[in-house]
């Protein structure tokens, strides 16, 4: 059940629904179940901004723990095969 809704509240509704034999439950039932299918469904939406409204600076460069230190990386074989091959 959602979190939004007090357990002893509907205990009571159904209980109610029941005795007067308005056919409520059935329709409590179904709001219910309709609510939980919006929230499910609308929970995994994630709003990305779009590319014109998207920071031009990376994140680690805005970041307050100092420079990022850089690590050189030999270069790929067939770089290095083509350099040599250039002279």
């Amino acid at each position: 059940m959602d979190d939004e809704f007090d357990s002893a509240m509907l205990v009571g509704l159904h209980k109610l629904a029941s005795q007067n034999g308005d056919g409520l439950v059935s329709a409590l039932h179904e709001r219910l179940i309709d609510r939980q299918t919006q929230w499910a469904a609308s929970a995994e939406i994630i709003p990305i901004p779009p590319l014109h409204k998207r920071k031009v600076k990376p994140i680690y460069l805005q970041s307050s723990w100092g420079d990022a230190t850089i690590i050189e990386f030999p270069a790929p074989k067939w770089q290095r095969n083509a350099a040599r091959q250039r002279g």
